[in-house]
Formats: structure tokens, sequence, C-alpha cells
């Protein structure tokens, strides 16, 4: 069905003929093809089930026409706001998923490169987001009201003063792709300007290791107890918002059709949320 989506779609709006060579896996929200026209390679991105409730359409594309000055990545040739469809130039490399050792340097470059850049017209807004991806489940069990209550605590003591700067969003180690002569970042649905360590958090979405390796490349040394805090803190966050988004998915019903277990997943989140807690006060208690 996708496939004659794709190929209505393209000869609607680009008169040329398409041919759908494979879907990329990965990801929570989106389904996403590697497309051929006229011999070239696209992705072409179709929105899952309810991906309307997590990302802001207008928003993402008015953040791709602020970042395209800086390169980092091909723009888009179609980003369609009502349907979410988007089309953009398809990146030929290796993410860095699965990429040992990952390029630090390179990374580094990039985020310092988005976080020095102008603001963007939108914050992320980390306890508006939380309250808004409740409404849309059933209710909360009381482990996910605790940490978040926990959570909040911390946002109002070390975070929520913090001077916000452009970020990605979701800079997870399978959303930087490592070309030829050069490293990616792709996927903005998520950006908005929030606490740079936030990006570095993301980094560590498999392997929080290596968001602990990137935040001492990003500031060319140990970090503070300041950073680390906040550090642990947001990835806590992260477990908080993505428990949210799976528990919704497995409630339309997508665990079924996917055959992916989301209702695990939520409950995955909610023990690693309470991991990176108990991290944040162990860091908390260092002299």
């Amino acid at each position: 069905m996708n496939e004659t989506i794709i190929k209505d779609y393209i000869k609607e709006n680009l008169q040329k003929d398409s041919k759908v060579i494979s879907r990329l896996m990965g990801g929570m929200s989106n389904y996403t093809y590697i497309i051929e026209i006229d011999n070239k390679k696209y992705t072409f991105r179709i929105p899952g089930k309810g991906a309307e409730h997590f990302t802001n359409r207008k928003q993402e594309i008015d953040i791709m026409q602020q970042i395209e000055p800086y390169d980092f990545l091909p723009m888009p040739i179609i980003n369609d706001e009502k349907t979410g469809y988007k089309v953009a130039p398809y990146v030929e490399g290796i993410p860095l998923s699965e990429v040992s050792p990952k390029p630090l340097e390179s990374v580094v470059a990039i985020l310092k490169k988005l976080h020095s850049s102008p603001k963007f017209k939108y914050d992320y807004n980390p306890l508006d987001r939380l309250k808004k991806y409740e409404k849309i489940t059933s209710g909360q069990d009381p482990v996910y009201l605790s940490l978040k209550n926990k959570w909040v605590e911390i946002y109002e003591k070390d975070l929520k003063d913090i001077e916000l700067v452009p970020c990605h969003g979701d800079s997870q180690t399978s959303n930087f792709v490592l070309g030829e002569n050069r490293l990616y970042l792709l996927d903005w649905e998520f950006s908005a300007n929030n606490d740079p360590i936030y990006d570095i958090a993301c980094f560590g979405n498999v392997n929080f290791e290596e968001a602990l390796q990137l935040i001492e490349e990003y500031y060319n040394q140990a970090a503070s107890k300041n950073e680390y805090q906040r550090l642990y803190a947001w990835r806590m966050f992260q477990c908080l918002q993505w428990h949210n988004v799976a528990k919704y998915k497995h409630e339309i019903g997508l665990s079924e059709e996917l055959s992916l277990d989301f209702n695990f997943f939520a409950n995955a989140y909610l023990d690693k949320a309470k991991d990176f807690f108990q991290s944040y006060l162990n860091v908390s208690k260092e002299d």
C-alpha cells in the first residue's frame, strides 16, 4: 500500500516515475523508504499512525529552512506540512550506530556549530511536552508519576534556568551518517531550543557510555559535576518521554500491527529512567 502511495504522490507532485527500492528500518514514528527518481536515490518519509501527536510539521519546516545555510544535511525537495510526507536526497553512508569507534571530534564539530547558531523560534518546553504526551494515553501508573515528580524537582533546581540554544533534539547515533568525506546529521523533527547537553544525552540512546565519552570531548576535558548532573537528568527525561510514546503506540494497537511489543518498550524506558535518576543522585552526592 505504501509503495502505491509513494508512486502516486511523486507522479502528482513531481510529474516523475519512481521506484521503491527498500524500507529503512528503525525509528518509532515514521516509515522511511529509499526510492529512485531519474536514477537518483531519495528517501520518502510517511508518518506512522499517531505521529502527528509528537511532532509539529510547520515547526520542522521552519527549522529546516533556518539550518539550510549550515549544510548539516541535503535539504528536502518536498516537505509537505499537511501530510507529513518528506522527500530528500538519500545520504550514502553508514549510520554511526554501526561505526566503532565513533568519530567524536566530528560529532562535536556539528553539535557546536548548531549550538552556536542563531536561536530557533521554538523552545522544546519539556514540561509541556510531557503533559501533552500524557493526555493521549489512558492514564499513568504510579511508577511513572513518581519518577516524573522527581524529574520535575530536578528540572526546577538544575535545568530550567540554563541558557537555551538551538538543539537537534534526537541526536542519537543512528541519525548521524558517515559519508565518504563528511558526517551528516539527519531527522530534525524534534529540533528546538534546549540545553546543549540534551543533544549529548540523546547520543547515549543505545549505549550511554557513548554520551559519557561525548560530553568530555564536547568540553575538551572532564565535565563538571553540574554538567554530569544535567546529562543524567536529561537522559532520565528522554526515557520518560519515550515511555509515553511507546505506551501510546501500544494502546492504539501498533504492537499487534507491527509485531513490536511497545508495552515492553514502555516498561523498559521506566526502568532506564530509574537508573538515570539514581546516577543523578550519585553524582549529586560527590564532593
